[in-house]
């Protein structure tokens, strides 16, 4: 279909792009590694883990230059997809359903209001059609991505530290009414 579409050249071009940037992070972090193997470097990414994972020979695990650039495209990936992905999974299953998006878009407007300020926090709370919609959009096209907490929180009475790595349980959203 690319082919066709004549997409093919703006792709290769475009992983061309992409495939050379991996190669300067590579190189870069390749040039600082004594830095960060002796802990001098004030910033440890995962990159440097990845390759002195490469180099450490009591491992036993083998990772070409290749596999380093893979793992960097799932990483940027997965961050920045999720939350973007659902939204526009979110619109375009109200778009397939007039009558719901008509409804969704009432009950901001009634909580909110005409001019469409900004939605707070707070209004959240008085949209439960919103919430419905948005949870149904996660039962029919859920991901689950960790998230770490930035400050400390209390979430249904469970307190949760800040740096605390937490998982979504994809299983609950759509189960809770």
């Amino acid at each position: 279909m690319d082919f066709l579409a004549r997409m093919t050249g703006t792709l290769k071009r475009t992983w061309e792009e992409i495939d050379a940037f991996f190669d300067r992070v590579i190189e870069d972090r390749l040039t600082m590694k004594d830095e960060v193997i002796h802990g001098d470097s004030d910033q440890n990414f995962l990159i440097d883990h990845l390759i002195l994972a490469q180099e450490d020979d009591t491992l036993d695990v083998k990772r070409s230059k290749e596999d380093l650039k893979a793992i960097m495209l799932n990483m940027f990936i997965s961050g920045t997809n999720g939350a973007a992905m659902m939204t526009e999974w979110a619109m375009a299953e109200l778009i397939r359903r007039p009558e719901e998006m008509k409804k969704a878009l009432e009950e901001v407007r009634r909580v909110v209001g005409k001019k469409m300020k900004l939605v707070v926090e707070e209004d959240i709370q008085h949209m439960d059609y919103l919430k419905c919609t948005i949870k149904e959009t996660l039962r029919l096209h859920g991901t689950i991505l960790p998230r770490e907490a930035i400050t400390s929180a209390t979430v249904n009475g469970y307190h949760i530290p800040a740096k605390t790595r937490v998982l979504i349980n994809a299983w609950a959203i759509q189960c809770v009414g």
